[in-house]
């Protein structure tokens, strides 16, 4: 449906010689790194799940992510790490803002749409400039971690 605009999906093959549970570890060690609090869910998965009201200021490739899901598998391509974040509280507080600053608005100038229009414009902005460098910066920081370095 829509999640692609709160959903960053992704792969990352595995050297077959690279034990799943290593590779578990460093996504566990990656997700306390940054201050997503690490649950192993089964032997092949490991999750995480912030609040809503989970506040950090912190500047850490994650920080817009408030759910997530790593998982090993054996695909057609070889050995893969799959992974699954959502900042689905990100896109709520953008609807939010938009709608408030929008209210707001059309109480100071009922008759013109286009300040509206304006609001919604802004903060789809916003909200697309920060997906994308947290897309940029989560797929980055993930390789390095799966990868050892």
């Amino acid at each position: 449906m829509l999640d692609f605009l709160w959903t960053l999906k992704g792969s990352i093959p595995l050297d077959p010689t690279t034990a799943y549970g290593g590779v578990l570890d460093r996504v566990a060690t990656l997700l306390e790194q940054q201050n997503k609090p690490p649950r192993r869910a089964e032997a092949n998965v490991v999750t995480f799940k912030t609040p809503f009201w989970w506040r950090e200021r912190s500047w850490k490739a994650l920080v817009v992510y408030n759910e997530g899901r790593f998982w090993t598998e054996h695909g057609l391509d070889g050995r893969v790490l799959r992974y699954r974040l959502s900042c689905l509280h990100l896109f709520v507080g953008c609807i939010i803002l938009a709608a408030g600053l929008t209210l707001i608005s059309l109480q100071a100038a009922p008759l013109d749409d286009e300040v509206a229009y304006g609001n919604f414009g802004f903060v789809a902005a916003v909200y697309a400039v920060n997906m994308l460098v947290g897309w940029l910066r989560a797929t980055r920081v993930i390789r390095e971690a799966v990868r050892g370095r």
